[in-house]
């Protein structure tokens, strides 16, 4: 007598799920950056979705790096060790070297709307950026489907000015403006680039040059 054998079905194997957005987590990191592969910046005006990224199981919506520019005439950028280690170019900018003031940025996936291939981009954002989008994306009554690939609507961000003159004002679009969900699967765990390793051994050298070349 032959065994009943059963075709399983693809539909019956359980689908590995997504985490949801760990908003406890976000909270935290807007607090950290004040009101104040591809890499995308804005011209004059952008239209954006941002992209989650999963880090350590857990969704995160952008990651806090800290650049120091210009900290002495022969370095024109070095990547700060971080606000909660003990950076030694952040504690001469403490001291008084205008030179080593740490310039934040928050590294999000994005999708330009108005861009046809609808490519993930890297972008930089300002805390002038990102802080608004972030109250908006923590505001789930408000806006509750902002993360949905085909619901969300996208931030609208117009920049004017230049260099130190720069400003950006965000907004929230009226109409939702999708992007294909598969785009999700091409984003970069943007916190494993921030916490990088950091070249310990050329920051203190650069800030023991500094120290010794400057006045306090």
């Amino acid at each position: 007598m032959k065994k009943d054998r059963t075709t399983k079905s693809s539909k019956s194997q359980p689908s590995k799920s997504r985490p949801s957005l760990d908003f406890s987590d976000l909270i935290n990191r807007r607090k950290k950056i004040g009101a104040g592969g591809n890499r995308f910046s804005i011209e004059d005006v952008a239209k954006i979705r941002v992209l989650p990224f999963e880090h350590d199981g857990k969704l995160q919506v952008f990651a806090i790096e800290q650049t120091h520019f210009n900290p002495s005439p022969d370095v024109k950028a070095i990547t700060c060790l971080g606000p909660d280690r003990n950076c030694p170019l952040c504690d001469l900018y403490a001291e008084g070297v205008e030179s080593c003031k740490p310039s934040v940025r928050c590294l999000c996936n994005i999708v330009d709307m108005d861009d046809p291939k609808q490519a993930v981009q890297l972008y930089q954002a300002p805390p002038s950026v990102m802080g608004p989008m972030a109250d908006v994306l923590i505001d789930v009554d408000e806006h509750p489907d902002m993360m949905d690939p085909k619901k969300g609507k996208p931030f609208i961000v117009k920049k004017t000015g230049s260099g130190k003159n720069t400003r950006y004002t965000v907004q929230v679009s009226g109409k939702p403006a999708s992007y294909d969900p598969k785009l999700l699967e091409s984003v970069t765990d943007l916190q494993a680039v921030a916490d990088r390793p950091k070249d310990v051994v050329a920051i203190n050298e650069l800030a023991d040059r500094i120290r010794a070349n400057s006045t306090f």
